[in-house]
């Protein structure tokens, strides 16, 4: 039976810092303190994959444990492969009002049409 993100507690002060001091040791990602939410959702996810609803007994299991192949998937939930500029509708605009514009003048000016 899978569990669900429901059927987990909220995780601990102690948890969040303890899981927040070894994925910097071991990912040399650095967690601000006011992510606790966001690792806290990211936790979930995998025990809810792993019906589990521990975080000590998950933390046991990819540290000390058979779950290694767990660091790359927490990385993966981890890090965000978008830059805020792909979130950012004034970088698109900057980009569509005046960056490109200027490029293609440059290159029309050079000859170059390409």
């Amino acid at each position: 039976m899978m569990t669900t993100h429901n059927n987990i507690p909220a995780i601990t002060d102690d948890d969040y810092l303890l899981w927040r001091k070894v994925i910097q040791e071991k990912m040399n990602f650095c967690l601000q303190e006011n992510q606790k939410n966001f690792l806290e959702r990211r936790l979930k996810s995998r025990m809810s994959s792993l019906a589990l609803s521990n975080y000590s007994d998950y933390y046991n299991a990819v540290v000390h444990g058979a779950l290694h192949q767990e660091w790359e998937h927490l990385l993966e939930l981890l890090v965000i492969c978008e830059s805020d500029f792909f979130r950012h509708p004034p970088s698109y605009a900057a980009l569509q009002d005046h960056v490109l514009p200027e490029l293609t003048a440059d290159k029309i000016k050079q000859g170059d049409r390409g």
